[in-house]
């Protein structure tokens, strides 16, 4: 399987082979790994900031809100993840959203490993949450409640990644602590 890049520059998450300088609104607010250019792997690559950087952005618009999207695979499920990457969009995150889709999901991406916490300050839907660290092992699961504003705060300072997905999708496909989630093409 070839994967291309998905390059997190100040443009934000694009995909390409030549260097690009995008003026927009979130190149203030989107932190830089820098780089770009055109990357290949064999198979299912562990979620690192590497793996994300290399990864195909499959569709950039295609879900209504504009975020660009990867696909991970998680126990034995697949999900078509949309990427949430500044600030912005994680204060935002799946909020005022009617549903998700069924393999559907969102990756919050911290700037670094850190101590996270998270509410469901007008979101809709029941989700499930992952905490996970920068080597892509779930760290910590938890239940999100529609409507419910206490934060759920991580007990690891680790995490570097969060995954939000439906409610009982993580149970359903067998993650748990400890499973590693992959992106894949």
């Amino acid at each position: 399987m070839a994967m291309s890049c998905l390059v997190i520059n100040k443009a934000g998450l694009v995909p390409g082979n030549v260097r690009l300088c995008l003026i927009c609104a979130v190149c203030i607010t989107t932190f830089c790994i820098g780089g770009c250019g055109l990357f290949y792997h064999s198979g299912p690559v562990g979620l690192s900031m590497a793996s994300l950087t290399e990864a195909r952005v499959f569709d950039r618009r295609g879900n209504g809100f504009g975020l660009p999207m990867v696909k991970l695979s998680a126990g034995s499920g697949r999900l078509a993840a949309e990427v949430a990457s500044t600030p912005l969009q994680a204060a935002t995150g799946l909020m005022y959203r009617a549903r998700l889709a069924p393999n559907g999901a969102m990756l919050f991406v911290n700037p670094a490993s850190q101590r996270v916490a998270f509410h469901m300050k007008d979101t809709r839907m029941p989700l499930s949450c992952a905490f996970i660290d920068s080597n892509g092992a779930v760290l910590e699961i938890y239940a999100m409640l529609p409507g419910d504003e206490t934060p759920v705060a991580s007990a690891s300072d680790d995490v570097r990644f969060v995954l939000e997905v439906n409610r009982g999708w993580l149970e359903r496909h067998g993650v748990t602590v400890g499973s590693r989630i992959m992106v894949t093409e």
